[in-house]
């Protein structure tokens, strides 16, 4: 069974960086995640999606962390496939990084194409935001966000 890996990584304005996938609906949005890679750690392979993914560089050491939290392993209802997450709440609004993707894949053109076409902070209560309410998170994912939230009180 595959295992992707990522994190909700909240930034001090209470906000998560959410990617669109390239072929997405334009609904539906992703937290920085991707597939574990032979020697990693689960937390190893979820900071390096955020970074492929975001262009965000976490530092598990650094001071700006706030609260790290783990969350079960949750299998994906249709595939065989399970997601491991985190929670990283950082004293930073990183206004320093340009959002980006740099992951990519080859499409049914023979073209490479980044893995998403947008990267953007959104409010941790996006759903209340009717400026975000349109946006959707997987399954697998809005169970973590709901678990995440009980976890922070909110």
């Amino acid at each position: 069974m595959d295992t992707s890996c990522g994190i909700f990584l909240i930034n001090n304005k209470n906000e998560i960086v959410l990617g669109h996938a390239i072929n997405a609906p334009y609904h539906m949005w992703s937290i920085p995640k991707g597939l574990l890679e032979k020697g990693e750690t689960y937390l190893e392979a979820a900071i390096r999606e955020t970074r492929e993914e975001t262009n965000i560089k976490i530092d598990i050491n650094s001071p700006k962390i706030k609260k790290m939290l783990e969350f079960e392993m949750i299998r994906y209802q249709k595939t065989r496939k399970q997601l491991k997450c985190y929670a990283i709440i950082i004293d930073d609004d990183f206004a320093d990084v340009k959002l980006k993707c740099e992951a990519t894949f080859i499409d049914r053109k023979g073209q490479k194409v980044p893995e998403n076409d947008k990267v953007m902070w959104v409010p941790l209560h996006f759903k209340d935001d009717p400026k975000y309410s349109y946006l959707k998170l997987h399954d697998t994912q809005e169970t973590i966000l709901s678990h995440l939230l009980e976890k922070l009180g909110e």
